[in-house]
């Protein structure tokens, strides 16, 4: 067992150097060992997170639910202080050494003050940053991070969510005891949606390290939105929730889990799938995953074709009825160069005024633009079809949207250029057109990081991954 968050030890980052190094729960004076700098700590405070609060009569069940519920749906969103960090919203590795200076100096200011835009920024970075170390394999760094926030932390809601993560941390490592005693500090009955979601979840996963799948949905609900979770938390609740399901017998409800956040978007399905993989020994949703995924991609290919051709139905629609004005024109055409067949029909000579040989070319053209605008559609819908299947996962940075003159079902189609990242590869710039709907006209920002499918014969061709 890995006691690399044993509540036992005690393990905060140097002031100085940022390093991490143990110290005693009682506290003492600790030298760092990288750079020797002494730490002057003072004892660690084990009292629950409320005890600072006035004592408050508990609220009725249906009452705290429905506080609960008012506050979901909000994104966890970096405060503005850190737009210059994370223009994006995204802090790219480049910048972690900036960022851990801006964690180093707001973790200085909130001991001598209870600021809260200062508590939400260090909380924000927290999360940011110890998911890099969790990436980087620095398990040591990343429970540091943790507890060192957690000790300047005042606000219940700050210190209930950094008690969370070292329990889910330590029962990821193995250590269910101390998974458990972290909590022992937490509000199990908070009426703050994010302080009750970091409690649900962690007994969640704590219960599905146990094997105890009806706890799993006791705390989390039998399906999406039963319970109100917050946002940031609802991959990996659907992900434990699914896996309780597909345990407990439950194949099919297990999947439409799956399917059901799968349909919520791109970035929710990319944070149940990274949840799973970043799992393994807990062996989650080895049966309900392939189903929801065989079954959300055929539905996301046909979302992809319409979005890049209009739609089947359009596609034929321009190709019969280009098809048809082509076929008399043709007929027309071939009457004017058949005198005597003409002569038959028509019952003696043409005229000289006759308007056929206009109406045979006007025919002609609108059938060869109905035609061809069908053909586009349906070669560019099944190839985005093509793609969404069976093309290369990988990442694009948007580098510019450039409109066109044509539309496709009233929306304009748009010349999309991006900055592309596949596995192993170096980047590469690629463009395509695009009908601009209205997922795209949310995502393609210049800018913006999209997941894209792409061909692997032929790079340059590639699909937008947005549903």
């Amino acid at each position: 067992m890995d006691n690399t968050f044993s509540h036992q030890r005690r393990v905060l980052l140097c002031e100085q150097c940022g390093a991490p190094f143990e110290a005693l729960p009682a506290g003492g004076s600790v030298q760092c060992r990288y750079c020797n700098t002494f730490s002057a700590i003072g004892q660690r405070d084990e009292r629950p997170v409320f005890a600072s609060l006035p004592a408050q009569a508990p609220l009725p069940e249906p009452e705290r639910l429905a506080r609960l519920r008012a506050q979901d749906g909000r994104p966890m969103l970096p405060p503005g202080s850190l737009l210059p960090l994370m223009p994006n919203g995204q802090l790219e590795a480049w910048k972690i050494g900036e960022a851990v200076t801006v964690w180093q100096n707001t973790r200085r200011e909130l001991r001598t003050s209870s600021d809260f835009e200062a508590a939400e920024r260090l909380l924000f970075l927290t999360i940011v940053l110890s998911q890099y170390f969790f990436e980087q394999g620095d398990r040591e760094r990343q429970r540091a991070l943790f507890e060192s926030a957690l000790e300047v932390f005042s606000l219940p809601r700050h210190r209930q969510m950094m008690l969370c993560y070292l329990s889910r941390c330590a029962c990821r490592a193995g250590d269910l005891d101390a998974a458990q005693r972290w909590l022992t500090q937490c509000d199990p009955r908070s009426d703050d949606l994010a302080m009750d979601s970091s409690y649900r979840f962690s007994w969640a996963f704590i219960d599905t390290a146990r094997g105890n799948f009806q706890g799993v949905l006791g705390a989390l609900g039998q399906r999406f939105d039963e319970i109100p979770i917050q946002d940031a938390l609802d991959g990996s609740a659907c992900a434990l929730r699914a896996n309780a399901l597909e345990k407990l017998g439950n194949l099919s409800g297990a999947t439409q889990e799956l399917r059901t956040g799968f349909a919520r978007g791109p970035m929710l399905r990319a944070t149940i799938e990274k949840f799973l993989d970043v799992h393994p020994g807990f062996a989650l949703c080895p049966h309900s995953l392939p189903q929801a995924r065989a079954g959300h991609t055929e539905v996301a290919a046909s979302v992809a074709a319409q979005r890049a051709g209009g739609g089947r139905v359009f596609a034929w629609v321009f190709l019969v009825v280009g098809g048809l004005e082509l076929t008399v024109a043709a007929v027309l055409g071939a009457i004017e160069l058949a005198p005597s067949l003409g002569f038959e029909l028509l019952g003696g000579p043409p005229a000289s005024n006759d308007p056929m040989p206009f109406i045979s070319l006007l025919l002609g053209g609108m059938g060869l633009l109905f035609f061809g605008i069908g053909l586009f559609a349906f070669l560019a819908g099944r190839n985005a079809r093509r793609l969404r299947l069976s093309g290369i996962r990988g990442q694009a940075r948007v580098l510019a949207v450039v409109p066109t003159s044509v539309s496709v079902n009233n929306m304009p189609l748009v010349k999309l250029q991006v900055s592309i990242e596949l596995p192993g590869q170096a980047p590469y710039n690629a463009e395509s057109k695009l009908v601009m709907s209205g997922a795209l006209l949310v995502r393609a920002i210049p800018g913006a990081s999209v997941p894209v499918r792409v061909d692997p014969k032929r790079p340059n061709k590639f699909v937008l991954e947005l549903d």
